[in-house]
């Protein structure tokens, strides 16, 4: 499970009306499209040393990611150290609990094998 310096966002929509097209009958739907603006860079860390093969691959991964799930949402991925790295996101357990100055935030982080399989 990685660890994570979240940067300030904030949420927001923008709505659009698209038509639907049922035979001759046209309509128009409402659509919401939510996004999440990001003042700066987002910092995984996972406390892994990974060897030099496993670097230069991981590091031409990166190089190589242009968005970050939306076409719109461009990338700049980078392999770096932790040195430096000030954590101020913690994973949540099912044991853990909330302290009331807490903010719950979700993040899509991938599993192991294992976490996976369960």
């Amino acid at each position: 499970m990685p660890l994570f310096q979240l940067p300030p966002a904030a949420s927001s929509h923008t709505r659009h009306y698209v038509p639907v097209n049922e035979g001759k009958k046209e309509s128009r739907t409402k659509i919401f499209d939510a996004f999440i603006h990001v003042d700066r860079s987002l910092r995984l860390c996972w406390n892994v040393e990974p060897s030099d093969t496993e670097r230069t691959l991981l590091s031409c991964l990166c190089e190589n990611v242009v968005y970050f799930g939306r076409g719109e949402a461009v990338a700049k991925i980078r392999l770096v150290d932790a040195a430096g790295f000030e954590l101020n996101a913690r994973p949540l357990t099912d044991v853990d609990f909330l302290s009331e100055d807490a903010e719950l935030v979700k993040v899509l982080c991938p599993l192991s094998a294992g976490e996976y399989q369960t």
